[in-house]
């Protein structure tokens, strides 16, 4: 086995996050993603990394890992938030957090089909425009069952779990148009891609969250993703 000195291991991160030299904004967020919590704090990362900034037509700000706001390439949104859906219960409960999975569960709901209905909903609430926080949470409001709609004593009012609505980043339907403001995501991008090789041949499946997306769509992220085929799973 190899020995890694503590040095290496640190200077092996740095490089990782473009920490040793500076380079292009987007090679920079393409690195991770750049947490944009607490607000404003993504520009002070990007300053470590970068002397310019990116284009506001290449990057989005999602909801990304472990909920957190998060600034990344727009080719590669699904990396960061659909690549985080999971396959089973426990993977959504770890997803929308054990103590929120709980309370859904004794709410008569899954984790899965709780997260769908809010999803549902946040479609519905966002056609056409996007949405502030409280506007949001009342439009959530109206369209939910109360079991998806808690007593908060923070806040003094009825409405979705956290780990529920920044679980519709990954789940492919928000993205946020501005801080605690949120949009419909791009839905070329919502999706679970699975690649095999075959050959020199690499075919990747796409099976679409909510409504499947058409053949050009999912033609032009294979591009963006250097495959040569797409096929689209019903």
């Amino acid at each position: 086995m190899r020995e890694v000195e503590p040095d290496q291991a640190l200077a092996f991160r740095l490089a990782g996050h473009h920490l040793h030299e500076r380079t292009d904004p987007l090679t920079a967020i393409a690195a991770c993603g750049i947490q944009e919590y607490p607000p404003g704090w993504a520009a002070v990362a990007l300053h470590a990394r970068t002397d310019g900034e990116p284009d506001s037509g290449e990057v989005v700000l999602v909801n990304a890992m472990r909920g957190s706001p998060y600034l990344v390439p727009r080719a590669d949104m699904a990396v960061f938030t659909t690549a985080l859906v999971p396959a089973d219960d426990d993977g959504f409960k770890a997803l929308i957090g054990p103590a929120v999975a709980k309370e859904v569960v004794e709410a008569g709901f899954t984790p899965r089909g709780a997260l769908e209905l809010v999803a549902e909903a946040a479609r519905d609430a966002l056609a056409g425009r996007p949405l502030g926080r409280d506007d949001f949470h009342q439009a959530l409001r109206e369209r939910l069952p109360d079991g998806l709609l808690p007593w908060c004593r923070g806040c003094r009012s009825h409405h979705v779990r956290p780990g529920l609505w920044r679980a519709l980043g990954p789940f492919g339907v928000t993205e946020m148009s501005a801080k605690a403001q949120w949009r419909l995501a791009d839905r070329r991008l919502a999706g679970l891609w699975r690649s095999r090789e075959q050959g020199e041949r690499l075919d990747v499946t796409v099976e679409w969250l909510g409504e499947p997306a058409d053949v050009a769509q999912g033609a032009e992220i294979a591009r963006l993703r250097g495959c040569t085929a797409v096929r689209l799973a019903a």
